[in-house]
């Protein structure tokens, strides 16, 4: 059986990289990460939008940050996190600007298909490397 929402970006009219992540799975996210916080830590949502969902599952004993997804490629300042769902349309840009402006990494919700071997080797030369994954079905 095919994914409903997969059809809909698949055959949608217009580019467009709003897609309202439900809160359960950005609190999912959220909780992966939450053992390697530390309290000298920042957190950012780097793609905020809408109902700023990541941004609000955040623990609130950390610095919180949020930021629209275009101003992030030109932020300057780096945090010790990012968590969002980046968008897709320029993936590469945001992965490899999320290398260079993360103290200590990123997590990000990305379909299976967007984990590839030549994004997985940029990261690496960078210094990060995927140490967690959760499939969801």
């Amino acid at each position: 059986m095919k994914s409903d929402i997969a059809h809909k970006i698949k055959h949608r009219k217009f580019a467009n990289d709003e897609f309202y992540t439900p809160r359960e799975l950005a609190q999912r996210l959220v909780d992966m990460l939450s053992p390697s916080l530390g309290d000298r830590d920042s957190i950012m949502d780097n793609a905020a939008r809408g109902n700023d969902v990541f941004y609000r599952c955040f623990p609130t004993w950390i610095p919180r940050r949020r930021s629209f997804h275009k101003d992030f490629l030109k932020m300057d300042n780096k945090q010790s996190w990012f968590v969002t769902n980046p968008p897709y349309s320029f993936l590469d840009e945001w992965i490899r600007h999320s290398c260079e402006m993360a103290k200590k990494g990123f997590a990000y919700l990305l379909g299976f298909n967007n984990i590839t071997p030549r994004r997985i080797e940029m990261c690496e030369k960078m210094g990060f490397y995927i140490t967690k994954i959760n499939i969801l079905s």
